[in-house]
């Protein structure tokens, strides 16, 4: 795993040597949340969840540090469509601007989704994420 490869150019933190463990560690959690999945439309195979997990520990560590790539996103939608991220709000008044919480984590699992599968027509609001 290279978390390095997707910041900004030297960007690096004392606690990246825990970023691998956090990975593997949600990859399991995957495995099992897969379980209690209603459709089994959002099933990913072992490869894929690992792929998954890593983002998913990027994503926080990017809220987390202000590092800036999902607020660059968020500005870049607000600026170009009007609209915050993620569609599902009609505001991000409801969320703090520097956490992560279910919104962000719903709309990014929803863009995800669709990389990963490119087959796959999910609404942002499917119940399984």
């Amino acid at each position: 795993m290279n978390f390095e490869s997707h910041r900004p150019q030297g960007y690096i933190r004392k606690g990246d040597r825990y970023l691998p463990p956090l990975a593997e560690d949600l990859k399991q959690v995957l495995i099992r949340a897969q379980e209690s999945l209603v459709h089994n439309t959002l099933y990913l195979p072992g490869g894929t969840l690992e792929e998954l997990a890593t983002v998913l520990v990027e994503f926080a560590e990017d809220i987390s540090n202000n590092i800036g790539i999902w607020d660059s996103l968020e500005r870049y939608n607000v600026e170009f469509f009007g609209a915050p991220l993620p569609f599902i709000l009609r505001t991000n008044e409801d969320m703090g601007q520097e956490e992560v919480n279910q919104y962000r984590i719903q709309h990014l699992l929803w863009v995800l989704y669709s990389e990963l599968n490119p087959q796959l027509i999910l609404s942002p609001t499917h119940r399984d994420l």
